[in-house]
């Protein structure tokens, strides 16, 4: 009980503090995630050792990243960087004759940018804090607590809704903490991040309506498919076509995961409750909804999508310079405009696809410690899908929310939320 309602104060505490974007915050949860870790006694990774020493890797590397290096390795670390250290060396050098600066020059991090890439290392802290947490419940405490998800995840829809369209959050999160750009719906600032985050906990809210239908529990039924149907509303008015495909996709690989299992009804209760939903989206009146659906039908023609087609090219132009460690966990934004090919717009400071900033940034080694990481939890989750006792609900809501993450993916950066 003591991991559950850790967990639940964390996770609240990250959403109401404007899920990591006010200052402070993301300080104050990693903290608050190692704590529990020690208060409960949990240790990180469990009985899955390879799972731990990987996280324990990544964090490393990103670590050895931010670190600044003497000036004699700068042959080492790629022809790119040590100019752009020179550089800096003569501009430190040239303030400090004219009083401007000291002249005595420290070492230079392989990150090019080191405050970001901090903020990576906390974020990854948390993480595998958080996930070390969660591991280690079991049931009901483990049901209670995905149940609390997505509840929490039905309020924030509702919140997000009311904020977008209903009573206007101006420049704020949760109408009361004030940010200096963006478009804020609930907590995240813009409508990209609000509806990743909503599609995640779709699935499980499915799952959880077609399973407690099946055991002829028919009012706890309706509330999960009240909390499907408004997170599903909060989706499609959040008007992020990302978003849009993200749910797709997890609404057609938990019809998969249920088919492969056999069970019929759930099926049955599914396909009923999403004709359905579409049946009700189909009848909403959105000038600017319709015009989005619309462009689905041709995406490459819009103005966003040739932008973000760009700014992939230009991303990819990055990676030969920072072949091998990559220019640095979060570094996106300072590097990019020395690559950027045009300027219709302001510079990018992420390349809105999760798979090529991770690319450009983190390198060959960071890539491969996250492919590893990845595979690893993989393992987990097949091993726990052949046990007997393992429970379907948390198992497809868990592989619905990494297809959610995965296609999201695509089209934005979810994994730095």
């Amino acid at each position: 009980m003591l991991i559950l309602n850790w967990l639940l104060l964390t996770i609240v505490a990250l959403a109401y503090l404007g899920a990591g974007v006010l200052p402070g915050v993301l300080p104050l949860v990693a903290i608050l995630a190692c704590a529990g870790c020690l208060v409960t006694g949990v240790c990180p990774g469990g009985p899955d050792r390879r799972l731990a020493l990987l996280a324990a890797a990544l964090v490393l590397f990103l670590v050895a990243t931010a670190l600044p290096l003497p000036g004699f390795m700068d042959a080492a670390v790629g022809h790119r960087r040590a100019a752009q250290n020179e550089l800096s060396r003569q501009a430190i050098q040239d303030a400090g004759k004219l009083s401007l600066a000291h002249e005595q020059v420290g070492g230079f991090a392989l990150t090019r940018d080191r405050a970001g890439t901090c903020r990576t290392i906390l974020m990854a802290i948390a993480g595998f804090a958080m996930a070390a947490m969660a591991s280690r419940l079991r049931q009901p405490h483990a049901g209670t607590f995905l149940k609390a998800l997505v509840i929490l995840a039905a309020v924030m829809a509702a919140a997000g809704f009311a904020g977008q369209h209903l009573l206007p959050q101006g420049k704020s999160l949760w109408w009361t903490f004030p940010v200096p750009h963006g478009r804020p719906v609930g907590c995240f600032l813009n409508r990209n991040h609000f509806g990743g985050f909503i599609a995640l906990l779709c699935p499980a809210a499915l799952v959880l309506f077609a399973t407690r239908l099946g055991e002829r529990r028919f009012a706890v039924a309706s509330g999960w498919a009240l909390c499907f149907m408004l997170m599903t509303l909060a989706i499609v008015m959040s008007l992020s076509r990302g978003a849009w495909l993200a749910y797709a996709a997890s609404m057609f690989a938990v019809v998969i995961l249920g088919l492969a299992s056999r069970r019929l009804l759930m099926i049955a209760a599914i396909a009923c409750l999403l004709a359905l939903v579409a049946w009700g989206v189909t009848r909403l009146p959105h000038e600017e909804l319709e015009e989005r659906a619309r462009s689905l039908a041709d995406p490459l023609s819009s103005q966003t999508a040739q932008m973000r087609l760009s700014t992939w090219r230009d991303t990819l132009r990055i990676v030969p310079d920072y072949t091998f460690v990559g220019a640095g966990a979060n570094a996106f934004r300072m590097v990019f405009p020395q690559y950027r090919a045009a300027t219709t717009r302001k510079s990018f400071k992420h390349a809105e696809n999760e798979y090529l900033q991770t690319a450009a940034e983190w390198g060959l080694v960071g890539v491969a410690l996250l492919v590893g990481l990845g595979v690893a939890v993989a393992g987990r989750w097949r091993r726990y899908h052949s046990r007997e006792t393992a429970d379907r609900v948390i198992e497809t809501a868990v592989g619905g929310a990494l297809i959610v993450a995965a296609v999201h993916a695509v089209f934005d950066f979810p994994l730095r939320l």
